[in-house]
């Protein structure tokens, strides 16, 4: 999680008690900022993600596959099965696609790459 600058944070932290007893702060307030910060909303779009693909993809195949990028509605999969790739890219694609979007992950568009194996295998 990245801490940046709140003005409106400080201000609060600077009206409080320094030596004894500090109003304590909520855990829903607390839970509340962070969920509708950036790293909130990146959560909340993967869960939908892992939904989707969960949804179209057997527990073998999404294991086999690993989102790269998510940039821009574009999502990057790479797959480590060129079978499985082959078959994504020709005849499911649609159908994953369409899982996304019913999903709302605002991703329009899903590009396949082939998973580089590390050196030395």
């Amino acid at each position: 999680m990245t801490d940046h600058s709140n003005p409106d944070r400080d201000r609060y932290l600077a009206r409080q008690v320094r030596y004894g007893y500090r109003r304590a702060t909520g855990a829903a307030q607390i839970l509340n900022q962070w969920w509708t910060s950036e790293d909130g909303k990146r959560l909340r779009r993967l869960k939908r993600l892992a939904g989707a693909l969960r949804s179209v993809l057997s527990d073998p195949e999404f294991d086999k596959i690993e989102p790269v990028s998510l940039k821009a509605g574009v999502l990057t999969l790479a797959v480590s099965d060129t079978m499985l790739l082959s078959e994504l890219r020709n005849h499911r694609h649609g159908e994953l696609v369409a899982a996304l979007v019913e999903q709302g992950t605002g991703i329009n568009r899903v590009v396949y790459r082939l998973k580089r194996r590390p050196a030395g295998r």
